[in-house]
């Protein structure tokens, strides 16, 4: 049997590789058993990985508080969490009828502070493509979804930043700060796909007809004041939990990065219309 390593070729005396950890090779390791066997591990390690994870996510700031502990092991890695909620968010998100990450054709071109900007454009690739008005808007939609879901990481990167920026002073290393934007994104996608839209519509259904009125005449204002609420809420005691902020401290700077957010998400649809325009077909 061959006593260099395959991977790194340092001498192998042992089960592993002293230099990179690679495990001597057995011809039974590639048996019917021991790949049933590996398969078996393997899914079981991620899902216990996943259980733990989403455990410790439902308390704020509590992964980024195992992360600055040095306890890593246990848990996904914070993008893996994310991208695991992103696929939950939009397969759930078409039953709730919000439309916060994946704006309609119809929204974008009469709802936005740029519908202006955007609807003579939008006409002129219609006409482009020589397609009827319904046609464009549906497949505009349907590219817009598929698109979303790859953009909305973007709200990760926006997060880390405004956090690292407010907490500047505090000693905290730029990876809490991530794992913070991260953790901080996939709460706002479970909230805005699972949480919110039920509870919204319960509160809505009880208002007398009068005040569901005057509330519907804001718009999309209400729900969005509602889940920035919810959001800042999170990243206090995220930011309490995690970086040992007390609670005006911690208060004041999940405002701040609240405020963010509204530049961000406007920016994020402007994107979204401006890539979907261009790919569309």
């Amino acid at each position: 049997m061959d006593s260099t390593c395959p991977t790194c070729g340092a001498p192998v005396e042992r089960r592993f590789c002293p230099e990179c950890g690679e495990k001597r090779f057995d011809a039974r390791d590639l048996s019917l058993a021991a790949t049933l066997a590996h398969f078996v591990e393997a899914f079981t390690s991620l899902d216990g990985k996943v259980l733990a994870s989403l455990k410790a996510f439902v308390v704020p700031g509590r992964l980024t508080q195992e992360l600055l502990r040095g306890a890593r092991v246990r848990y996904l890695k914070p993008i893996q969490l994310f991208l695991l909620v992103n696929v939950v968010y939009f397969f759930v998100q078409p039953y709730t009828g919000w439309n916060t990450f994946n704006t309609s054709y119809e929204l974008q071109v009469t709802k936005q502070v740029y519908s202006r900007w955007a609807q003579p454009r939008a006409e002129a690739r219609r006409a482009e493509l020589g397609l009827d008005a319904k046609t464009f808007a549906e497949r505009f939609d349907g590219l817009s979804s598929t698109l979303a879901r790859s953009l909305v990481v973007l709200f990760v990167l926006w997060f880390a930043v405004w956090i690292a920026i407010v907490c500047a002073r505090i000693g905290v290393p730029w990876g809490a700060h991530v794992s913070l934007g991260t953790e901080l994104a996939s709460f706002m996608l479970l909230a805005l796909a699972l949480v919110l839209p039920p509870v919204l519509s319960g509160v809505w259904s009880v208002l007398p007809d009068g005040v569901l009125r005057a509330v519907a005449d804001f718009g999309e204002l209400p729900g969005s004041l509602i889940s920035l609420s919810v959001l800042g809420a999170w990243l206090a005691a995220s930011l309490r939990r995690a970086y040992g902020l007390g609670r005006a401290a911690a208060l004041g700077r999940a405002a701040i990065v609240l405020v963010a957010i509204v530049p961000a998400l406007v920016g994020y649809r402007a994107l979204l219309f401006v890539l979907t325009l261009y790919f569309v077909q």
